[in-house]
C-alpha cells in the first residue's frame, strides 16, 4: 500500500527533476509513492493537445514531442499506478455533488487518495483543503 499519492503538479515536477521534490520523494520511497490513473490521463491529454497543435507542414515537429511523450509513459508506468475503482467513483459522486466548483480531475484524483487511505502530495493546496477527510503535503515548498 503507498502512503503518498502524487499529484499531477508534483508528478511533473518531479519528472522535470525539482530539487525538493526529488529529495522528499527519494526520502520516502519505503513509504510506498503512487500516483493516479487520472495523473496519467492528464499527461496524455497535454502530450495529445500538443500533437494536435503541430501543423500538417511540419510533420518533423512531431519527433520531440512524440520522444518526450514516450519518455513520460515509460517513466509513469514503472510508477504504482492507483486505479480509478467503483470504490473511488462513489466518493467522486458524492465529492461531485458537495464540492461542485471543484475540478472533475483534482476530484477524482482526491477520491483515489481517500479510498487508498493515502495522502496526497500537491503544490495546488488550495484547490484540495476544501476536502473534509483528504489528507495532503506540499513537498515543492
Amino acid at each position: 500500500m503507498s502512503k503518498f499519492i502524487l499529484d499531477t503538479d508534483t508528478l511533473q515536477y518531479f519528472q522535470s527533476g525539482v530539487p525538493d521534490v526529488v529529495e522528499r520523494v527519494r526520502m520516502h520511497l519505503a513509504d510506498g509513492i503512487a500516483i493516479t490513473i487520472i495523473s496519467f490521463e492528464e499527461q496524455l491529454d497535454g502530450w495529445n493537445a500538443a500533437l494536435k497543435r503541430v501543423s500538417k507542414d511540419h510533420p518533423e515537429r512531431l519527433v520531440p514531442i512524440y520522444d518526450k511523450m514516450s519518455q513520460a509513459t515509460r517513466f509513469m508506468t514503472e510508477l504504482d499506478i492507483k486505479p480509478f475503482t467503483l470504490d473511488a467513483a462513489l466518493l467522486y459522486a458524492k465529492m461531485r455533488k458537495a464540492y461542485r466548483r471543484s475540478d472533475a480531475y483534482d476530484l477524482r484524483i482526491a477520491a483515489i487518495a481517500m479510498n487508498s487511505q493515502a495522502t496526497l502530495v500537491t503544490n495546488n493546496t488550495d484547490d484540495f483543503k476544501i476536502i473534509d477527510g483528504l489528507r495532503l503535503v506540499n513537498w515543492a515548498r
